[in-house]
């Protein structure tokens, strides 16, 4: 096989699990960080798998001659998986600042009582 195709999908991702295992060789708690990492990992690859088949249906279902019924309920239900992936993310960068806002507020009440 040469080095088009898949082979350049797999090189890609082979150099960037080398560069974020370096990253993460520095950080002190390697099996936490390994962890978290993994799992971040699986989430994107599997939410672009399965923003591709989405995609895919999507397109075969305009594409193809398909009942009006059928063709507006997948692109609904497509609509409303996007929706909710939208949402999600969202939800989970709202509630991040959050927390961080809320570990700010510690640090500096921390810092405030050392001080004072």
């Amino acid at each position: 096989m040469g080095w088009g195709g898949e082979a350049n999908n797999e090189f890609g991702i082979a150099r960037r699990d080398i560069k974020n295992a370096a990253s993460r060789r520095t950080s002190n708690g390697q099996y936490e960080s390994q962890e978290q990492w993994s799992q971040r990992y699986m989430g994107e690859r599997l939410l672009g798998m399965t923003l591709s088949l989405t995609a895919i249906v999507l397109i075969m279902v305009w594409l193809f001659d398909t009942p009006p019924l059928y063709r507006y309920g997948v692109s609904a239900g497509v609509l409303t998986l996007f929706i909710y992936v939208l949402t999600v993310k969202i939800s989970r960068r709202n509630r991040l600042k959050r927390v961080r806002a809320q570990h700010l507020r510690e640090l500096e009440e921390q810092s405030r009582d050392k001080n004072g």
